[in-house]
């Protein structure tokens, strides 16, 4: 398998992929030739995103709420 970079739009892309349909995790690896070990970090990080993204916006309401203008 060569190493091919892929831009976030890609990575992305095959993560809410594999997220929406019933595809196996191996076959969306095979269709986009990458190994699972890439594809499980990559899953990683975007969860992780959004849980930080959710984070925050939780954070910011919260500090609004406390000194409102």
């Amino acid at each position: 398998m060569s190493r091919t970079t892929r831009s976030v739009e890609e990575k992305y892309s095959i993560v809410l992929e594999s997220l929406q349909s019933s595809s196996t995790v191996q076959s969306i690896c095979n269709k986009y030739g990458i190994t699972q070990t890439t594809f499980y970090k990559w899953r990683d990080k975007f969860l992780d995103g959004a849980k930080t993204n959710l984070e925050n916006n939780y954070k910011r309401k919260k500090v609004t709420m406390i000194n409102p203008e």
